[in-house]
């Protein structure tokens, strides 16, 4: 199935293709708004007010853990009080432990709070892996996704078509005839793929479809009209001699 194969690998091909290059374009503007935080939101020091490591279950990622932690600052007068987690989360109990006890209840710590909305903030605001972690995996996955795709279309364009050789008709992969021309035989169209021109016509013509007889040659309008009637010697070039003989009498 030739052509059938072509198709899916173009199908599948272009779809990951085009999820690739989705992905690359959130990382890119994910990563893009992390940088704008880090230039244009200010700095402000804020106290833990309470840290803790949340359990999640569900049936496809199993049990996994994030640190959550709440933090209390002031940005012009007022006291400002946000909620905030981990940028990732993890199966290690431990690991996020660990970042919790980082932030310790009573510990005090650099944020960086969004002047349009000072009650949106963020912690760790930095060029560190935490802080870019969704736009560098988002970039990561895509970038495997295109290049799947890139690969998936290229090997599309090396799927051989098979096509008969007496009309030039596409055919499936193990098609016994011809849909177009009815040219038979097991496996015709490509067992011919490979066959010259002249033997592809000998060979169509063999299995049930006889040429004209060309008015120069005497032989072969008798060899095919006279049918099963004549011999191996009638057919030779002697045989040929004494018909021209006969006709001559």
């Amino acid at each position: 199935m030739a052509i059938e194969g072509k198709r899916k690998f173009k199908l599948v091909g272009t779809v990951f293709s085009i999820t690739g290059v989705v992905m690359v374009s959130l990382a890119g503007w994910t990563g893009i708004r992390q940088y704008h935080i880090l230039k244009s939101w200010p700095n402000v020091e804020a106290e833990v007010v309470n840290s803790q490591v949340i359990r999640y279950h569900d049936a496809e990622s199993g049990t996994t853990y994030r640190a959550a932690i709440d933090f209390r600052y002031g940005v012009e007068g007022k006291e400002y009080t946000a909620a905030a987690s981990s940028s990732y989360s993890s199966s290690s109990y431990s690991r996020m432990k660990a970042k919790a006890d980082a932030y310790a209840t009573g510990t005090r710590h650099p944020v960086r709070y969004n002047p349009a909305d000072p009650s949106d903030m963020r912690f760790e605001a930095g060029y560190n892996f935490s802080f870019f972690f969704l736009p560098g995996t988002l970039g990561l996955i895509g970038l495997t996704f295109s290049g799947l795709g890139g690969a998936l279309l290229l090997g599309s364009r090396t799927v051989r078509e098979l096509r008969c050789p007496s009309c030039g008709q596409v055919a499936d992969e193990g098609q016994n005839f011809c849909p177009n021309c009815a040219a038979t035989g097991g496996g015709l169209c490509r067992a011919l793929q490979q066959r010259p021109p002249e033997w592809c016509n000998r060979l169509h013509h063999a299995e049930g479809h006889p040429r004209r007889a060309s008015a120069g040659d005497p032989c072969r309008a008798g060899s095919e009209a006279g049918g099963g009637a004549k011999t191996a010697a009638d057919s030779s070039p002697a045989g040929c001699v004494k018909n021209e003989k006969a006709n001559l009498r």
